[in-house]
This record gives C-alpha cells, sequence and structure tokens, in this order.
C-alpha cells in the first residue's frame, strides 16, 4: 500500500589510516560484512546448535528473542533430541558399514 522511498547504496568508501579514501566495490563490502556477521557470538552458538541438529538451533532462536513462545522452543527441543539421535546414528551405521566396523 505505502512504499517506503529510500535511498539507494551506489558506492561504498573506506578511510584508510593515512586519513585518504578508498572505494570498495560491492563484493568486497560483502564479504567484510559477513566476516563481522560471523564475529557474533549469538552466530557462533547458533552454528553450533545448527551442527547439532537445525531444529534445536530454532528451539534457541525461539528461547532467546521470544517470550511468550517458550513453550513451542521446549517442544522444538524435545523433537531436536530425536532428530539428533536420528542423524547422527546414521551417520555412525553409514561409516560402521563403509569400514566394516558393525
Amino acid at each position: 500500500m505505502f512504499r517506503l522511498k529510500l535511498p539507494r547504496v551506489v558506492s561504498v568508501k573506506q578511510k584508510t589510516l593515512t586519513g585518504s579514501e578508498r572505494e570498495e566495490g560491492y563484493f568486497q563490502s560483502f564479504f567484510s560484512e559477513a566476516k563481522s556477521f560471523l564475529t557474533d557470538h549469538e552466530v557462533r552458538i547458533l552454528i553450533l546448535w545448527a551442527i547439532v541438529s537445525p531444529s534445536a538451533a530454532i528451539a534457541y532462536l525461539i528461547w532467546k528473542k521470544y517470550e511468550k513462545l517458550k513453550w513451542l522452543a521446549v517442544v522444538l527441543f524435545v523433537v531436536s533430541i530425536f532428530q539428533f539421535v536420528g542423524q547422527w546414528g546414521g551417520v555412525a551405521w553409514a561409516v560402521g558399514r563403509i569400514f566394516g566396523v558393525y
């Protein structure tokens, strides 16, 4: 219905130690943003939860961000336990079959 008119970013300038300005390309600024994004403590914990179980990562986000939906986070965490057992149990089974352990 209403459209916000936001300014469009044409270029990004970065000041060097000498005080001169240097233009930064689109992808270079994108990668520097991504690098600063991955240094955040919460993102590191979220990646760890995603490795353990993706639904545990979602449960963690809901638990931290939404006070009224903590019951949903508990349900998702219980589901993530089953997902963890299935996911990593399947990996262990496949590795055992490949190397003849089982």
